[in-house]
């Protein structure tokens, strides 16, 4: 078939206006390109309310008719320009092997089954019938290559009953009743006959398309961002070191993060993972202007490569149990602009027992000759500011939760874990990638098999790999588990979240008079 086969085009109108006149565009598009055909039908502010698609085209038969019927109940803009990037990426080998799975499946009106079947075109095999004859003719050559050697030296035989049985099956094909065994195995195998070939599905397959949410930003028109994530009722210190092991290399992190979180000195706190590491805060201090907390909020990097996230604690009681949600940075930046307090004075008490006031520009300029002097320090606020920043937060909590999709962990992981995977040398569908602390101890522990991502696949490691130093130091530093393997990872995520509790119960007793700047 044509390189073109599965293009498709929309004709577009002004919903409220007819009368303007429309367009006819070729999917998949971009915003750039659909600008200008907006704005001639007046519908310029990608406000999909303002469109309607009239009609859909497409050189295929079998898709236009699809389309259509789809059309009838009403079709999402974005979902149909997806459905034209993820055609386009169809190799001409696949392409009858997808028109006979669409015309069999039918699809009932459904875009995300098609969008699904595009994305799936491995779990079917497509063979050369179009009718239960031809398919009994297809399963009879075949196994007469198969077994061609064989029946080939029975016929040659000295032995005369063997020469006599091959003259036997000879005379016995030709009474065969292919179109009935081709009927038979096709009932068997719940397959389909079409014009393009038989078409047969390897079972259950996973449904790798949801809806809009999935859809790539670059594609998106219409549709905004997804909205964000939120996994609920985590056990959140063993949940928090997951995390640290598969959204970057912060294993370095994890334990000094759970800790702050065992301290259970908040309810609500704040995570940011970028280039410099995992930063855990109590979600107060990075409402206190000039805290490190502030500061690194403030200056924080808005790239993909960047991760936040807010974490409310919902129950302690033996366990700490709690919620996570995906922060947008550049909008939690700015309720921290408008929302922070700042510290009227500096309250210093001095080596010799003296208490001193500073302004905060004064605390700023102390010379470090001078602060070496000071035993410990606090910044004082005006008198409910932490009352207004604290019921803030409350409401921000709740509007956050309400604004989120709920997920489960190993959805939120594998999120989570899309930019680290991508940033490997030979990234892996179906894995996730793992910091290398994680792989070592979790390979030294028997949690799950751990592969090493190599140019040429994933090479499958044995435990005895965790004490040999070479591979620890070689080029090849990247390592993964199966997503199907998640159970592995919470193992080794309780281990560790319970060993740093452990230790940071064990330095309880060393306190500080200072107020802590997480």
């Amino acid at each position: 078939m044509a390189d073109n086969a599965f293009s498709i085009r929309a004709y577009i109108e002004n919903a409220d206006d007819a009368g303007i006149g429309g367009f006819t565009i070729r999917l998949p598009t971009t915003k750039a390109v659909l600008r200008p055909w907006l704005e001639a039908i007046e519908a310029g502010s990608f406000d999909e309310t303002q469109i309607a698609i009239r009609d859909i085209q497409s050189s295929v038969t079998e898709l236009e008719e699809s389309l259509r019927d789809i059309l009838a109940d009403g079709i999402a803009f974005d979902e149909l320009n997806y459905l034209a990037e993820k055609l386009g990426a169809i190799n001409d080998d696949d392409v009858e092997k997808f028109l006979a799975a669409l015309k069999a499946r039918h699809f009932d009106g459904n875009l995300s089954k098609i969008i699904n079947l595009a994305e799936t075109l491995d779990h079917y095999d497509l063979q050369p019938a179009g009718n239960a004859r031809q398919y009994g003719d297809f399963l009879l050559e075949v196994a007469r290559n198969e077994h061609a050697e064989a029946f080939y030296k029975m016929e040659q035989s000295d032995n005369p009953a063997e020469r006599a049985f091959a003259a036997y099956v000879v005379r016995l094909e030709k009474h065969t009743n292919f179109e009935s065994y081709g009927q038979e195995m096709a009932k068997t195998e719940n397959g389909w006959f079409t014009e393009h070939g038989y078409v047969t599905d390897r079972g259950e397959f996973p449904e790798l398309y949801h809806g809009s949410e999935d859809i790539p930003l670059g594609l998106r028109i219409f549709s905004g961002p997804p909205p964000p994530m939120m996994a609920t009722d985590m056990d959140m210190p063993a949940f928090l070191a997951q995390l640290h092991a598969v959204a970057g290399d912060f294993s370095r992190d994890a334990e000094h993060n759970v800790g702050i979180l065992s301290k259970l000195q908040s309810a609500e706190y704040l995570l940011l993972m970028d280039g410099s590491g995992a930063f855990l805060t109590e979600c107060m201090h990075a409402y206190r202007q000039d805290t490190d907390a502030y500061n690194r909020w403030m200056n924080a990097a808005d790239n993909p490569e960047t991760q936040a996230f807010s974490i409310h604690l919902t129950e302690v009681h033996g366990l700490i149990q709690g919620n996570i949600a995906e922060v947008n940075i550049a909008e939690r930046q700015r309720d921290i602009q408008e929302n922070s307090i700042q510290p009227v004075t500096v309250e210093a008490t001095l080596v010799s027992g003296e208490v001193r006031s500073y302004l905060p520009q004064e605390w700023d300029a102390l010379a470090r000759i001078d602060s070496d002097g000071v035993k410990d320090w606090r910044r004082v606020f005006t008198d409910g500011d932490f009352s207004k920043v604290h019921r803030h937060l409350e409401y921000l909590s709740a509007q956050t939760e309400a604004a989120c999709r709920q997920v489960s962990a190993s959805e939120f992981l594998t999120a989570s874990n899309t930019g680290y995977m991508q940033h490997t040398q030979s990234p892996q569908e179906g894995m996730l990638r793992i910091s290398q602390t994680a792989a070592k101890e979790m390979l030294a522990r028997s949690d799950c098999d751990v592969y090493r991502l190599l140019p040429n696949g994933p090479e499958l490691l044995v435990p005895t790999d965790a004490i040999k130093s070479g591979l620890w130091y070689t080029e090849h530093r990247e390592f993964a588990i199966r997503r199907s393997d998640m159970q592995g990872l919470e193992r080794w995520a309780e281990r560790s979240a319970k060993d740093a509790i452990t230790r940071q119960q064990e330095r309880s007793a060393q306190t500080k008079s200072y107020e802590p700047e997480v």
